[in-house]
């Protein structure tokens, strides 16, 4: 099993391998990490956003039109995308700040951005965490799930923290962790595939659409094509119950009508 971290914080403190670990998140991160270690073999992996210095997106559009090689930043970008394909779950953490996500994660989520066009982590585990002195973990959680659900993650666990001043684990924080690694393990050890909420579906055809109509970016057409994700109303491998079929089939004829375009 492969788990990659993306940390997100800008304060070289927060790492989870047991070198540097005043930060309160490395101390969720390394939790979980543990936890994993003694339930299998796990190989881990850990990306600082801030040891790699990926410049400010420039919002050139060159993503969308002509396919993510064609970013100017491709060469800081592509490895950390190799690395979340390989990997079997995705840790992703930022601590609270402005009431978001860090500067350095929200470039990271921009240069990505092509993603929620042309989702490709299908059935993938993901956990986010976040922690705040005072508030807003939970929205920033939200924040960075909703992300990669839109890339295609089928499960995310969350693991928000307000922490009032407290600076080590608490019993009760430390058998969260234990919950969420047992949750995730067990999910990826049996390759159990969650069907997706009606919410997941309308997007999916959503993007379905636009991305097959006569007015589709290349880039994204070519690659719902290519993968056969334009033959039906969710990706290849996922069970849908009879309501969510017809919920799709409905959601597509429905926003064909504004868009246009091929799908059925």
């Amino acid at each position: 099993m492969k788990c990659l971290i993306i940390n997100g914080s800008p304060s070289k403190s927060y790492t989870w391998n047991g070198t540097e670990t005043s930060g309160f998140t490395s101390k969720l991160t390394e939790q979980i990490c543990n936890a994993l270690a003694l339930m299998g073999e796990v190989e881990f992996a850990e990306i600082r956003l801030i040891d790699v210095a990926i410049p400010t997106c420039l919002g050139c559009y060159q993503c969308f039109e002509k396919g993510e090689q064609t970013c100017p930043h491709f060469s800081c970008i592509s490895p950390i995308i190799e690395r979340m394909r390989e990997a079997d779950c995705v840790i992703m953490t930022s601590p609270v700040y402005a009431l978001n996500v860090s500067g350095l994660l929200k470039n990271f989520i921009d240069h990505g951005a092509y993603t929620y066009h042309r989702p490709e982590y299908w059935g993938k585990k993901a956990i986010v965490i976040s922690t705040a002195v005072g508030g807003y973990a939970g929205k920033v959680c939200d924040y960075m799930a909703e992300t990669l659900k839109h890339w295609g993650f089928d499960r995310v666990y969350k693991l928000p923290v307000v922490r009032h001043g407290m600076n080590n684990l608490s019993i009760q924080l430390t058998s969260r962790c234990h919950r969420v690694a047992e949750q995730v393990y067990e999910d990826i050890v049996t390759k159990r595939v969650y069907p997706p909420s009606l919410k997941r579906v309308f997007f999916y055809n959503l993007w379905r659409t636009l991305n097959t109509a006569d007015t589709a970016l290349p880039a994204d057409r070519a690659y719902w094509e290519k993968c056969g994700l334009d033959k039906g109303v969710y990706a290849p491998g996922f069970r849908l119950n009879p309501f969510s079929k017809f919920f799709g089939v409905l959601m597509t004829g429905i926003l064909k009508n504004f868009v246009g375009g091929k799908s059925g």
